[in-house]
């Protein structure tokens, strides 16, 4: 029977659709109920075929495996089709992701693959028809962070954590008199510490220049207030040398380009530039040379552990600004920074087991999230990295200019010649560079991809 002549017949008033129509199933998209009696569903393998000029032969090429269209025919029926019609169209128009309740397949999630047709006819009294064709809607895994995001994250997380257990060690309202001079021996002891190791080794100047201003505040701790503000104003002198090295060690900020330019009223105050491996290695000795003062008195051990965490964490930092030339370089750094992390986190265990009120469980799952992401930032960039490798020259010969060993090393590339060189003379400190004796072992940059 067409739809007109069950209106007409008064069948559709009073008859259950399920009873009426044979295998005429319920189902619905975005809320919108309609019966299905036809549907097809694509699915196999997405099989590519190529064709090659001057070649009767093909080549199939396998994609991988396809859940593709749902295509339907489904019907609105009922007096309100036409209000039906309209709320399916509404449902269409909708941008993204639907429900499609499907009679055999059940809840699938869709999208419109193309625009649908709504089809009315004056033969078929309350009746519409529509044809759409639908596609399964796979959810997007949001792409991971990069190595380096994803150092930086747990950098800010170790960071947070450091002043969190620090300014839960100088929590209490009222610490007595003991504590207070506690906190200044130990931010005077620390100003010592850093001074005489931004006066020892490479770069002093620069390293001495960056901590200026944050060693003359650890002098007036003693002098805060005691009051609500008291352990962040604390943190704040603290974590200013760590802070400060960190950020005269990053690279500066690329200058404005064209309007920008422009607008900037005064260009910015010069800052002191500390290399970084130098910055690095001072956050490094610090942090241990902090560690000893980790006694079981509150709230020294407290105070030492967090700076020792801040400082190894801008260490960090600084490590993922670092230029590495060889990968035996990268290698040395990732070495270090794992294992003056992992003092941290063994130090945090010890006093968590203490049950201080500082308890720094967090600090430990912060010390070691950020192991995880410099050993994946680092194992990363190690793999691009060329190697350091050796080469000796020839037994019993007589010495020989190094230029022939960078002729020898350049191979077929002349004009890496002069590079080679002086990497030569640079690494293996050559004394005299035209006459290298018989016998000796250069260490030389290989190129990447070759074997070291």
């Amino acid at each position: 029977m067409s739809g007109s002549l069950l209106a007409a017949s008064g069948l559709l008033a009073n008859t259950p659709l399920g009873a009426l129509l044979d295998g005429l199933f319920p189902a619905s998209f975005r809320g919108v109920a309609f019966h299905m009696p036809d549907v097809r569903h694509e699915v196999g393998r997405r099989v590519v075929r190529f064709f090659f000029p001057g070649l009767d032969a093909t080549v199939h090429e396998d994609l991988g495996a396809l859940d593709g269209g749902i295509a339907v025919t489904g019907l609105l029926l009922g007096d309100d089709y036409v209000r039906r019609a309209e709320a399916l169209a509404e449902a269409f128009r909708t941008p993204g992701p639907g429900t499609l309740v499907h009679p055999w397949l059940g809840e699938l999630q869709v999208v419109l693959a193309r625009p649908a047709q709504i089809l009315f006819s004056e033969r078929e009294l309350r009746l519409a028809r529509f044809d759409a064709l639908f596609e399964p809607w796979i959810e997007r895994v949001p792409a991971r962070l990069d190595t380096l995001g994803g150092l930086l994250a747990a950098v800010d997380g170790l960071r947070a954590e450091a002043r969190a257990l620090l300014r839960a060690a100088l929590a209490p309202a009222l610490l007595p008199l003991a504590a207070l001079a506690a906190v200044q021996d130990f931010a005077t002891a620390t100003g010592a510490l850093w001074a005489r190791l931004a006066a020892a080794g490479r770069g002093s100047g620069a390293l001495r220049a960056a901590l200026a201003a944050p060693l003359g505040g650890l002098g007036a701790i003693g002098a805060l207030a005691l009051d609500d503000g008291y352990p962040d104003a604390v943190a704040a002198r603290l974590f200013a040398a760590p802070a400060a090295l960190s950020a005269a060690a990053a690279p500066p900020p690329a200058p404005a380009i064209g309007p920008a330019a422009e607008a900037l009223a005064a260009p910015p105050a010069p800052r002191a530039r500390v290399a970084a491996a130098d910055a690095a290695r001072v956050l490094l000795e610090a942090a241990a040379a902090l560690a000893p003062a980790a006694a079981d008195q509150e709230p020294a051990a407290s105070l030492a552990l967090a700076l020792a965490a801040a400082s190894r964490t801008e260490a960090a930092a600084c490590v993922a600004d670092l230029a590495f030339e060889s990968r035996q370089e990268a290698l040395a750094w990732r070495a270090r920074l794992d294992a003056a992390l992992a003092a941290t986190a063994t130090e945090a265990a010890r006093q968590a087991a203490t049950g201080r009120v500082a308890a720094p469980g967090a600090l430990w799952r912060a010390a070691t999230a950020l192991r995880t992401a410099l050993a994946a930032d680092l194992n990363e960039r190690i793999g691009r990295l060329p190697g350091v490798a050796t080469l000796r020259l020839p037994a019993g010969a007589a010495a020989m200019p190094a230029w022939l060993a960078a002729h020898h090393l350049a191979g077929d590339d002349p004009g890496r010649v002069v590079a080679v060189l002086e990497d030569l003379v640079r690494r293996n400190r050559l004394r005299l560079p035209g006459a290298v004796a018989g016998g000796t072992r250069l260490e030389y940059l290989a190129p990447a991809g070759r074997p070291a």
